[in-house]
């Protein structure tokens, strides 16, 4: 049998050691992520960690705190012999960024292909379809391990993932907030939809999967904005969730802890919850204020990203599925958009007017007047649309208040056409 060690490293990111070589998850060691509005709540120094013994990296999906260039950067310095290991992407514009890194690249095609460690060890990514989050398997050693990071695991994977593993050893998941939960100005919302949800959802989960062994892990972060850090105030605790798993099934991990495989972790819960809560105590927290972008370069970027988007392209995006349902709901969504959307920039005491359907950017003055869509920093609005991701970042940084149907909708249309149109950068 071989020696199997795992180690949290942080925030997502873990370590396996199987004899004399290693693979890690999501590696992400230190900066800011998503428009500098998330912090670790640490840095991890290269020198704490064993790099040498690295042969593989495996990646859940692509959001930076779990696909973190920099990091992937300072790791190749040291070792330059590792394959990135990815779930399967009809684009390629992760997989040509990492081998310009340096790495090998491999693709895994999701809940079907095996990837063998060696003659008896596997992994294997999880999902319902080829993009966003991932939940991993890792069946190693006769343990099977659950990386869940923040994927929202649907049923029928559970079963999937059940039916194919007759134990779950080890359950890694997030177990506090990730975004946009309610409007800033709606703190019921926000502990309903964002804190309680949250700690229900590792102890469903936990029963879901009914999995032995409970890791919480992945929101070892804060909101570092002057415009986010309200969310911070709504973070699940670990003590929360340790209470609601139980000592016997909850296993609190500090920076560069060895993951206890039998019930030892029952006697360091203790000494663990203690140092964490010093870790995530707000006191040593620092935050960062958004820029205010000028009015031209708004609408230089916004017209110029509106500008390849013609009306046969919308209207795929919004009924890409070939089934009356989806042609009526999405001609209904494109259609409420013919109206001009009405953004408020809070930062600038001003307002942008978008014609969607006419592809037209127009900065204004405030009218309280005027019914405003969603409200959202100019600096948030800039990067929603400079990026391709921007409008699933806003929803992260949770910066962004909305006042319609529609404005849901129009953030919906700008991720889809990501996905559907594929990575398209403005500059």
């Amino acid at each position: 049998m071989r020696d199997l060690k795992i180690k949290f490293i942080n925030h997502a990111c873990i370590q396996f050691f199987i004899d004399d070589q290693s693979f890690m998850v999501d590696p992400w060691f230190d900066g800011k992520v998503f428009n500098n509005s998330w912090s670790l709540l640490k840095s991890t120094k290269l020198d704490e960690l064993e790099l040498k013994s690295l042969k593989y990296i495996f990646i859940s999906h692509e959001h930076p705190d779990h696909l973190n260039f920099d990091t992937l950067k300072k790791i190749y310095s040291i070792n330059n012999d590792i394959t990135c290991i990815f779930p399967f992407r009809k684009d390629e514009t992760v997989k040509k960024v990492v081998e310009k890194i340096g790495f090998k690249f491999k693709f895994i095609k999701q809940n079907e292909e095996k990837f063998f460690l060696n003659d008896k060890d596997f992994v294997k990514y999880f999902s319902n379809k080829d993009e966003g989050d991932h939940t991993i398997a890792f069946s190693i050693n006769e343990k099977v391990i659950i990386n869940q990071n923040d994927d929202y695991t649907p049923s029928n994977i559970i079963q999937r993932i059940n039916k194919e593993f007759s134990k779950i050893d080890i359950l890694f998941t997030q177990f506090s907030l990730a975004g946009y939960y309610g409007n800033s100005d709606n703190p019921e919302m926000i502990k309903k939809n964002g804190h309680d949800f949250h700690l229900q959802r590792v102890v469903n989960y936990k029963k879901k999967f009914n999995a032995k062994m409970v890791v919480p892990f992945a929101s070892y972060v804060y909101f570092c904005k002057n415009t986010n850090k309200y969310l911070n105030n709504f973070s699940v605790k670990l003590e929360e969730v340790l209470h609601a798993l139980g000592n016997d099934v909850c296993q609190l991990v500090y920076y560069n802890d060895y993951i206890y495989l039998n019930e030892d972790f029952k006697l360091r819960n203790k000494k663990n919850l203690e140092k964490l809560k010093m870790t995530f105590d707000s006191k040593n927290h620092t935050y960062q204020t958004s820029d205010i972008i000028d009015d031209e370069e708004l609408e230089n970027v916004i017209n110029k990203k509106l500008f390849n988007m013609t009306l046969s392209k919308k209207i795929f995006t919004f009924t890409d599925k070939l089934s009356f349902k989806s042609l009526f709901v999405g001609t209904y969504k494109l259609l409420s958009l013919s109206l001009p959307l009405f953004i408020e920039m809070p930062d600038k005491n001003r307002i942008i007017k978008i014609n969607f359907l006419t592809n037209n950017v127009k900065v204004l003055n405030f009218d309280s007047t005027k019914n405003i869509d969603f409200k959202i920093p100019s600096e948030e609005l800039l990067y929603m649309f400079k990026f391709p991701w921007g409008s699933d970042t806003a929803n992260i940084t949770a910066t962004v208040d909305y006042y319609n149907k529609r404005s849901f909708y129009f953030f919906e249309y700008l991720l889809k056409y990501y996905h559907y149109q594929g990575a398209v950068f403005i500059k």
